[in-house]
């Protein structure tokens, strides 16, 4: 919606616009008006809220049990649990849909900042819009941490071990084990020997693991790294404009 605007005012903007405001909310910074220029928002917004829809379309490409024919010997054999499988399914699921949410306030923030910082009729967005961005990502990460706490005590109730899950702490519970298959202190699972994607871990107890030997784990860490990255960029690059 915020692209539609800018599109449709676009030949009535002036050869020089603002691209940074003050904590008054006036501008400080000016570039000479370009498509890059008067777009750049509106792309990230999209981007920021694309990108947890595709986290969250990889998840669900996770649930089949992926083959295990490559394994190299130094991989820790274990069973697909269906019970382990489901729990860290239904926490990552609920966790998906608040950071779904995150990317949408941030989203419809960033693009009525866009429509307010350059186009005058549109003016009275841009406090909104900060409260939006400012106050709402607090509020939103605030209650989905909620969520996901009450989503992983919900999925222990409903979802008790089976004997496959118990088969599988037996074999990856053990240090040698874990040296194995855990990378960088724990942060990332890789056992090519593991058909599930998405499973319970045994190096940080109380989180999941994805495991990025398969192609949909490989993926979801993509995912993650360029959503980390846009974050970490954009304020770099609004300050340098």
């Amino acid at each position: 919606m915020a692209a539609i605007v800018l599109a449709l005012h676009y030949p009535r903007l002036p050869e020089v616009i603002p691209v940074h405001f003050n904590a008054a909310g006036e501008p400080d910074g000016f570039a000479d008006k370009s498509w890059a220029t008067v777009f750049a928002l509106p792309a990230i917004a999209l981007a920021v809220a694309g990108m947890f829809v595709v986290m969250e379309v990889v998840r669900r490409q996770a649930w089949e049990p992926q083959p295990t024919d490559g394994a190299t010997e130094q991989a820790v054999r274990v069973p697909f649990s269906e019970s382990a499988h489901a729990r860290a399914h239904h926490f990552l699921a609920a966790t998906n849909r608040w950071l779904a949410w995150l990317g949408l306030t941030v989203s419809a923030g960033l693009s009525m900042l866009a429509a307010a910082s350059l186009v005058p009729d549109y003016r009275w967005l841009f406090t909104p819009a900060l409260v939006l961005v400012l106050l709402g990502t607090v509020v939103v990460v605030v209650v989905g941490l909620f969520l996901s706490f009450r989503a992983e005590s919900q999925a222990k109730e409903w979802f008790p071990p089976d004997e496959e899950e118990l088969e599988r702490d037996r074999l990856l519970s053990p240090a040698d084990a874990q040296r194995q298959v855990y990378r960088l202190g724990g942060f990332f699972y890789r056992n090519p020997a593991d058909p599930a994607v998405i499973g319970l871990s045994y190096a940080n107890s109380g989180n999941i693991d994805i495991n990025v030997a398969h192609p949909p784990g490989a993926l979801f860490y993509r995912c993650v790294a360029l959503l980390v990255g846009a974050v970490t960029i954009l304020p770099i690059v609004m300050t340098i404009l």
